[in-house]
Formats: C-alpha cells, structure tokens, sequence
C-alpha cells in the first residue's frame, strides 16, 4: 500500500501540554475522560488531570510518583487507577481518600499481580483488570476481592476462580469496540477476543497467524472491519463474524496495511478514516478503503505539528477532540480551534528567508488571491496553492507593489514603493513606466521615492487627471497629457500639517468623493469642488478633516458609509462629516491595522493580537484567534474578502484564509469553579462554597479554574471580592488570588469568565468568605461594655456631683469664715487706729504716724481679703462677676482719683465659666496694673479691654500717663508679681512704656489650659 502525498490529508494541528504547563511528567502513557468532562492524564512519573486551564494533582504518593497505565471512572464516582509495577489505587473524590492494592500471599481473594496494563468498568459490581501476569482479574467493587479468569468462553466473574490458578499470560488492552462489544487484546498468544458487553459472552476468538504479528496490543472497529496492530509493523484487518462463538483466522493472506514501524494506539477519525500512533513515526491517517495513508510528523518548524514522533497513546473524547500521548508532553488537536487554512509562502524549514512585508490583499477570480509583498506579487488559487510569483522591478529595483488601480482607457496601473509601472496583465512585465515631473522640473521615475497608496483617473475642466494618494506627499493631481505634477487635492488646513502628507489609505466613493486616512486623520474632497488653474489644483472649503490628531491606518467604503481602523485600536464610522467611535472592551483593545467586511456586512479588522469581528447591527466586538492563536498573534494590514465569500490575510509569509461564517456558532463561555483554598499554606475544608475565618487568620489563597477543553487559548478570569473592592482583577488560572487582611463581616468572592473570543460570561458566586469579628467586637461585647461605661459614667457623675457639693460647701464656709471673722477682726484694728490717733496728745507724732500707718497696713488687707473671699465664693464663678470687680476696682482706685476710665468687654466675657485659682489671679494682676496706674502715672485717661477670642481672653490695660523706661524699671512697680501671675495662668504679660507716651500692660490667657 502506498504512502500518499501530504498535501491531500487532512490538517492536524495541535497544542501543547507540558511539564511547563505543569504536568507530572512529558512521558505521557494513557489519557481518560471522565463524566464531568475533565481530562485525566498518565503519565511514567504520576497522574495528572486537566480541565483546559490547568493541571490538577493528586495528594497521594503513589499517584503522584508511579508509572500509570490505566484510568477509569465507575459508576459511583469513584476512580480506579493501574500502575505498571505497584498494583491498583483506588481514589474517592468524594470523601479525598485513596487505598492502594498491592500483591498480597497466595490465597482466596488477594491480588496475584501488581503489573497492569490497564482496566475496565464492566458493570456495577466487577472491574476487569488487565495484567501482564495472569492475563485478566476481576475486582469486586463490593467486598474488594479479586478473581481470576480461566474460561475462553466467557467473562463471567462467577466462573472465575478464587486463587490464580487459570490462564497466565500477558493481556495488553481492554478496549471497547461498540456499544455491545469489547476487544482483549494479548501479548504473544495469538487469540484475541470480542466479547458481549452485557452478558460477557465471546462474540468472536481471532487467530492473526501472520508471521510477526503474535503480539495484539490496540484495535479499532471501523464498519464491520476490525483493525488490529501490535509490536509489529503493519495494520491487520479482519472481518468480523456476525454469528455468535465463530472463529476467525488471519492467515498470511490478510489484509495488512503497511506502517513504518510498531503501532501502539489506533482510533477512528474524521469522515471514515483511521488515525495510528506510530512507536517513532508519529501519526498515520489511514484511508481504509485504499489503504492509502498520510503521515503527521514532528517538524521543527512547524510549531503546531505533533510534540513528538514518539507517540504512545491516542484517545478521542466525547467533543471530537485527540489527544495524543508523546514522549513530549500530552497534544490535542481541537478541529474547531483549526478553522482556518495557513498557506506557507516559502518553505516553512526555509529559516534564512527573510520576513515578507504585506502592503496589501486583492482577490482574483475564481477565490484566489493577489498578494502585494515586499517580494513582488504572490498569486494564490481558491486552495491556497500557489499560482505564481510575479517580480515587481523597474531601474534596477524591487519595487514592492502596494496598491492597484485603472488609467481612463482600462489598463492596469501599478502602485509600488518607489512610482507607478504600466500593465497589460499583472502576471506579465510591466509595458511602460509612469515618469512625471514637477513644477520644478523635478522628475519622477519608477525607483525613485513615492510610496503610492492609491491611483484613480479623473478629470477637471475636462481635463484628464490622476489623483495619487503617496506616503510623505498628500494627495498629488497630475495631468494625463503632460505628465506633470500640477498641485494638491487636499482641504487647505490640510496642507499646514505634515501628518495629513502621511497618506496610508486612499478611496473614492460613488459620488466623487476621495476619502483618505493619515497619519493625521480623515480628510475628504469632492472632484466638483477641484478647480484648475495653470500649474495648481486645489480643494475649496468645502472639503473636511475628520479624526484630527488621529493615525488612521485603513479606510473601507460600504455604500455612503466610511469604516476607518486607528492605529490607537478605535473603530470609525463616517457618515457624511458625523463621526462616530466604536472602541473595544479594554481586554480587547489593541492598536488595529487592516480591515475588510464579509458578505453580510460584517467587520474583520487585523491587530496586534490576532483578528477582531465587528457587528454593527448589535455594535459588538468578537475577538478571533488565528487557529489557537499562539503562532499568529500580530497580524498585517493586509486583509481582503475573496470573491468566494472567505476572508484573507497576510501575515508572517504565508496567507491565511477563512470561512467567516465558522464564528458564528460558538459554545457558551465556561463556566468558573473553585479549585482549592489555603489558609496559611494549609488547604481547608470547603462546605457549601462557604468558609469562615478567624479574624486572626484572614490571609487566604483561592485557585479558580472553568472546564473548557477546546477553547484556542487559555482563559482569564475577572474577581473581586464584594465589600471590599469594587473594581475586577484578572487572572488566569495559573495564578492565585490572595487576600490578605479580609475585614470582619461576609464578602461574596465573585467570578467571571473572559474566553479566547473575549466574551465576558455572568458574574458567579464561587465562594463566601466570613470573617469572624473579635469577641470585643460582637455585639454583645459592645452592649456589655455600653453598659459598665454607662454604669461608670453615672457612678463617676455621682462621685463628681458629691465632690462638686463638698467643694462648693467649702468654698462657702471659707468665705462666709473670712468675711465673718478675718473681716470683722480687720475692720475692728482699722477702726481702734483710728480712734487711737484721734484720742493721741498733738505733740506725739510718731504716734500719729503708727497708728496710720496700722490704719493703712490694715485696710489694704482688708481690701486683698475681699478680692480673696470673692475669687473663693462660688457665686462669682460666671465671667459677669469678673467684669463687675473689674469695674469696681477701676471706680475705687481711678475715678475716685479723677482719672476716666473706659471699658471695652467683648467675646462673651460675660458668659465665660473661670475656675477660681484663675479668676483670683486675673483679678489680683488686675489690681496690680490698675493700682500701679492710680499710684504712678499722672494719666487722665485709663482703657480697660476685656475680650474673648479663638480659646483665649485677652485683658489690657493702657494710660495716658508720663510713662517710665521700662530698662531701668525691670522689676519695679509690683511688675514681678504680675509677671508671676500671668505666668501660672498659662499665659506672658506685656509691658510697653516709654517717657511721655503711657503704659500698656496686657496678658494673654490659653483659656483650655487653666485648671482648678
């Protein structure tokens, strides 16, 4: 049988899995989905299982270091696990224990092998193990003892013995043909069987007695035909009987499809077709009607090709997807992921060949395409096979196509990066050159620099022209006849801006008008507003600038309607001169390059990662990865829509195509769950996505994931945690959310999925975190300590109202003692002074001189005593008392002297609540300046102010008096005392005086500092 030619098989594409990505190991041995969908994983070093996002382990040594051979889920949940040397382990996920079964002494019910092959789920009770030492064993599931399998006949564990007694050999595979049917494939024994599913039955005993092929180790039923390989080269193909106990032999004459090497794994795949893991030859895709096969093989340069030639297990789950067990890692080829068809340009292993540069895709007939490269024009077919390559060259050059357009007869002109070349046809040499000149007699030849983005014929004045859109020139009008340059067609506040002479796109719609986009916006023209004159053309006031500032890079006409790309990652629409900005959600918004519309009026817009679908009936935005998205990321300005309906883009030097329509059905976005949670690197115990933490311990490590198998690259995921953040974070799934500190109270972890097309799913709730508050910060600890404070503040109330009471009962028999007894004792000794004077002999002046000076020693005591009882008599405490003494003292030593007094109280004075130690040395500081007044300064006039202010009362005293030097004066006139009082109020006293100019004399009290 032959080999066919590559380019006829179906593509198979793959990605990538990995130890980076956080498998056990890249020696991958068997692979198994399970009912949720998860991928589980063997690997020579440890299981593993994968849910498209990330690699979950188990914690169990012997799970997380053996060589694993086989996987399976029972009905109950519960996982059964094969090793090659260390028997059986069997997980519960329900309750997280594991138990392993290792071999045991010879007796009823033990295990008699501890080398697997792998097993299979035959029924609710038994599992159907299969050994390299006594070929099958039957595990009860209910009682956990094993049996043994003895009868060819039949699989029934109520024949099998006790004791390991029956058939020895090695049972290589287990494999499930059908719905009805299982295939027990051996090692050097020749027989293999298909037996009933349900009642175990043997359906058929095969006999391969083709010479080499003793060893069956994998099989495949594709129709009627069953499909069998081994440690032999070659695919055996057998009849299968539709009679029940027939024998079917295999002699030399078989039908054998030929292999490069030993098969280890076949499976169906495709329309009819049969896929075979070779030992060292990678993968066959077989045709079982002509044998024919294709092989899939690692390629260096290709990084979606299979990871390794060394592929030793194949397994197509319920989505349609393979997966591929290597000696690198695990692959899976998701055909959905591979919608689109890659064209290599040059040879993909050609590494030397220098990067292609797109200017621009134009369809040709027939679905092909015409791409205008850095390296001429590339012409495809509707498969993407290469047509032909046309060199671009004129004077020596490589001119680099850009750009296509038509002169006014029809031909074809030719836009480049160095001038405009004449064609006939494309696929030709050029039949002329464009040589035009300027009013500087400056010429233009094809070679020199005029990077053209666009050509179109017109006229003006019924003259023919060309309008030409050129990078670093603007839009240029040339006269057909003379070839001569004759001025610009561009709005005149174009023409002060250099960015607007950056042209990148140029178009002209239905009614005459040129669009172009720069690198300083949209401006546009009409052809009726341009008007000739000798050797100038220009636009009226009519033409407009839309997108100021902006570097627009592409620009597509659909019927009135303007679609532009930014290179700031905006969508434009022009209508007219109304603009209106589209601009993606921020996961999506990347700078954008080209842009093409389907059939159904669809966008496609190239970016730097990858491709973007606008709707403008729904104004959404979808990204498309290119395939998975990991070798195409950022994308050209080359994109066009062919005439058969796909869309192609440039990129990287091959041509990309596609099929829009494939994006319009797509699964729903994955829904997120919880993996595990730590707390202090110690996972916990999660009940009803409920966990709660000790205030002490709110420090917790959340991984998340979703189960989504085919998606063209991995997921991120949005959180916040609610009550404590407002704005989303993203993650992917190899990242782990953390939060540290977690208030007191109950905060909703919430969770939302971005897939690869950037869709954002629904909002869910993975996990509730509450913190539990401190026993001081319970409500009862709070209404427990309300009341001690409350009972405190009342008892301290109490005990100050009785101090208050006690105090104010002093102070009054103080008062009334001093007033009653001091006072009366004084005024007595004043009196008897007076009274002794007065009965004196004349002569005796010394006398007199006593008895007033006793006089007067007395009275100033009495005097001091008054102001004492006052300061200590609680009903002077309020400020209106203050001012009354104040008064009082000033009438007693000033205006009984003659001298005006004037007072000056403000700040509610009045209302002020002094203490007494306070208000006796605002008083007796008073006295002293007012005393000092009456005594020294000859003044006629005394001001008194008093006033309260910012927390503080100010009190001064100012005369008209002679004054004195204060310098020479430093404690006199009492100035000591007063200083002395003003300095235990808090407060500095101020003295200002000169000879002839008076006395101030001010202190200024801190009125939150005096105490009691």
């Amino acid at each position: 049988m032959g080999v066919a030619s590559a380019t006829s098989a179906q593509d198979l594409r793959f990605q990538h899995l990995t130890t980076d990505d956080g498998l056990s190991d890249n020696a991958v041995t068997c692979a198994y989905e399970d009912r949720a969908g998860f991928i589980w994983i063997g690997t020579e070093h440890g299981l593993n299982r994968y849910d498209g996002n990330q690699v979950w382990q188990p914690n169990d040594d012997a799970l997380r270091t053996e060589w694993i051979t086989g996987i399976m889920e029972d009905g109950a949940g519960v996982f059964w696990v094969t090793t090659h040397e260390h028997g059986l382990v069997r997980y519960d996920p329900t309750t997280g224990t594991y138990r392993q079964f290792r071999k045991g002494a010879d007796m009823p019910g033990s295990l008699a092998s501890e080398q697997f092959n792998g097993l299979y789920d035959l029924n609710d009770t038994t599992v159907l193990l299969a050994s390299r030492e006594v070929s099958l064993i039957f595990l009860d599931k209910r009682t956990l003892t094993f049996s043994y399998w003895t009868d060819s006949l039949s699989l029934d564990p109520a024949k099998a013995v006790a004791t390991p007694t029956g058939r020895r050999g090695w049972c290589h595979t287990i494999a499930p043909l059908d719905d009805d049917r299982l295939w027990l494939g051996f090692l050097n024994f020749q027989y293999t069987w298909v037996v009933d599913r349900h009642n175990l039955h043997t359906v058929a005993t095969l006999v391969v007695r083709r010479l080499g092929s003793e060893s069956q180790t994998c099989a495949a039923l594709q129709g009627t035909a069953l499909y069998t390989g081994g440690w032999q080269k070659g695919l055996d193909v057998l009849a299968l009987p539709t009679e029940r106990g027939a024998h079917v032999f295999a002699t030399e004459g078989t039908r054998v499809i030929a292999t490069p090497d030993e098969v280890t794994s076949i499976v169906p795949w495709g329309n009819g077709q049969l896929l075979a893991s070779i030992r060292q030859n990678g993968l066959l895709l077989v045709d079982p009607v002509t044998g024919t096969s294709v092989r899939h093989a690692h390629s260096r340069g290709d990084a979606a090709s299979i990871a390794s030639d060394r592929v030793r297990c194949l397994f197509v789950d319920r989505s349609g997807i393979l997966w591929a067990g290597t000696a690198n890692g695990l692959d899976r080829c998701a055909p959905d992921v591979w919608n689109m068809h890659v064209q290599p340009l040059f040879n993909v292993n050609d590494a030397d060949h220098s990067d292609l540069f797109f200017h621009r895709i134009e369809p040709e007939a027939g679905g092909g395409a015409r791409l205008l490269t850095s390296e001429g024009i590339i012409t495809t077919d509707a498969h993407g096979s290469i047509v032909r390559r046309t060199q671009v060259r004129a004077n020596g050059m490589d001119l680099q196509p850009t750009v296509t357009g038509h002169d006014h007869d029809g031909s074809l002109l030719l836009g480049t990066e160095y001038g405009i070349l004449r064609y006939n046809d494309l696929g030709s040499a050029p039949v002329g050159e464009f040589i035009m000149s300027d009013a500087s007699e400056s010429v233009y030849h094809p070679g020199g620099m005029f990077q053209v983005r666009g050509i179109w014929p017109d006229t003006v004045d019924t003259r023919p022209v060309y309008v030409i859109g050129a990078t670093g020139f603007g839009a240029v009008v040339v006269d057909r006849q003379r070839m001569r340059w004759i001025g610009m067609a561009m709005p005149p506040q174009t023409l002060l801006v250099n960015t607007y002479s950056l042209v990148n796109d140029m178009v002209r719609d239905a009614h005459g008008t040129y669009w172009c986009a720069s690198a300083g916006g949209i401006y546009h023209w009409n052809r009726r507003d341009l008007i000739a004159q000798y050797d100038i053309t220009y636009a009226d006031g009519t033409g407009a600038v839309l997108a100021a500032g902006e570097d627009v890079r592409r620009i597509l006409l659909l019927g009135d309607t303007l679609w532009a790309v930014t290179r700031n990652g905006d969508l434009l629409r022009v209508i007219g001169n109304d603009l209106h900005r589209y601009t993606p959600p921020t996961h999506l918004r990347t700078a954008m390059q080209g842009l093409a519309a389907d059939r159904r009026g669809m966008l496609w817009i190239t970016t730097n990662d990858g491709l973007l679908r606008f709707d403008p009936r729904g104004t959404t935005f979808l990204h498309v990865p290119v395939n998975d998205g990991s070798m195409f990321r950022k994308l050209t300005r080359a994109i066009t829509t062919l005439t058969d309906g796909r869309i192609a883009i440039g990129a990287d030097n091959t041509c990309i195509t596609f099929d829009p329509n494939a994006y319009d059905t797509l699964a729903p976005t994955p829904t997120p769950y919880l993996v595990q949670a730590q707390v202090a690197g110690r996972p916990i115990v999660i009940t009803d996505a409920a966990v709660t933490l000790s205030y002490r311990a709110s420090v917790i490590d959340i991984a998340i994931s979703a189960l989504a198998q085919g998606q063209p690259r991995p997921l991120l995921f949005e959180y916040r945690l609610d009550g404590v953040e407002t704005d989303w974070r993203a993650i992917t799934a190899h990242d782990a959310i953390r939060y540290a500190g977690v208030p007191v109270g109950t905060h909703p972890l919430l969770v939302r999925v971005i897939d690869a097309f950037g869709r954002t799913g629904p909002e869910h709730t993975l996990l509730t975190i509450t913190v539990e508050a401190p026993f001081w910060l319970t409500w009862w600890f709070y209404a427990l300590v309300a009341a001690a404070i409350s009972a405190g503040v009342y008892a301290w109330s109490r005990y100050r109202i009785a101090q208050a009471l006690k105090f104010q009962t002093v102070r009054n028999r103080i008062a009334s003692d001093l007033h009653d007894e001091v006072g009366s004792s004084l005024s007595s000794i004043t009196i008897g002074s007076q009274l002794a004077s007065q009965l004196s002999s004349g002569e005796n002046e010394k006398v007199k001189q006593l008895m007033a000076r006793i006089g007067e020693t007395s009275s100033e005591s009495l005097r001091s005593m008054s102001d004492i009882v006052w300061a200590i008599d609680p009903k002077n405490d309020q400020g209106e008392a203050l001012v009354k003494r104040m008064r009082r003292i000033a009438s007693e030593l000033l205006e009984s002297k003659g001298i005006e007094v004037s007072f000056s109280v403000s700040g509610g004075v009045e209302d002020l609540k002094l203490p007494m130690n306070a208000r006796k040395e605002i008083v007796l500081l008073y006295k002293e300046a007012v005393h000092n007044t009456s005594k020294y300064s000859g003044a006629s006039v005394v001001q008194v102010s008093l006033h309260r202010r910012n927390g503080t009362l100010a009190l001064s005293v100012k005369d008209d008096g002679k004054g004195f030097d204060v310098a020479l004066h430093p404690d006199g006139h009492g100035l000591g005392s007063m200083h002395r009082r003003a300095t235990s109020l808090g407060g500095r006293l101020t003295l200002t005086s000169a000879p002839g100019l008076g006395t101030l004399v001010g202190v200024e009290v801190d009125l939150t500092r005096i105490r009691d």
